[in-house]
């Protein structure tokens, strides 16, 4: 016979911890500066735009924060 358990815990919230969204935050960020560091040609090469990678970076860190 086989059992399956289910070892999750809910917290009854599905909303990411502080924490969590701190460092959603910070990759965010991270990725953000890679992307404004790639030349026009790698950035076409992933479908983007110089305007897309500008409009993104624009975004702050606390604007992550509170979505």
């Amino acid at each position: 016979m086989t059992y399956i358990v289910d070892t999750h815990i809910s917290h009854g919230s599905k909303r990411p911890t502080f924490f969590a969204r701190i460092a959603e935050a910070l990759t965010l960020h991270s990725q953000r500066t890679t992307l404004k560091g790639l030349s026009d040609d790698a950035l076409k090469d992933i479908g983007l735009t110089r305007s897309d990678v500008n409009r993104e970076c624009a975004k702050t860190f606390f604007s992550d924060l509170i979505r």
